[in-house]
């Protein structure tokens, strides 16, 4: 969703049915939203669709029925908000760049590998 204060939405990783993250993530951006799945080829994280959202939008798109839940960040305290509540799982703009350049690094380093020696490979590399 297109609005103005998007500098206070953060990464989150929605839990959706196994096999349709792409599914999902199209649907999400047809709707307006920001949606990722880290992926060459493959799914790199099975059953995670990561959406910029704030909470306002979290809230309405937890509703929806191709989002089982959210991850919740279980190393941080707990709420004290009427029940104990972990957080939410959130992710920066730059945290979400890295994972995205780690699975490209990771990819390439796979394409390589069926195609040249893995002597070459570590020289390129190194």
């Amino acid at each position: 969703m297109n609005n103005e204060l998007s500098d206070n939405r953060l990464w989150h990783a929605a839990v959706v049915m196994p096999r349709h993250e792409k599914k999902v993530r199209e649907k999400l951006q047809q709707l307006g939203y920001e949606a990722c799945v880290p992926s060459h080829k493959k799914v790199f994280i099975p059953c995670i669709v990561f959406i910029r959202l704030n909470d306002e939008e979290r809230n309405l798109i937890v509703n929806f029925p191709f989002i089982k839940k959210f991850l919740v960040n279980k190393a941080l305290p707990k709420n004290k908000v009427g029940r104990a509540v972990h957080p939410f799982a959130t992710f920066t703009d730059q945290q979400m760049e890295a994972i995205q350049n780690r699975m490209e690094a990771a990819s390439i380093s796979a394409e390589l590998a069926t195609l040249y020696p893995l002597e070459t490979i570590e020289s390129l590399t190194h």
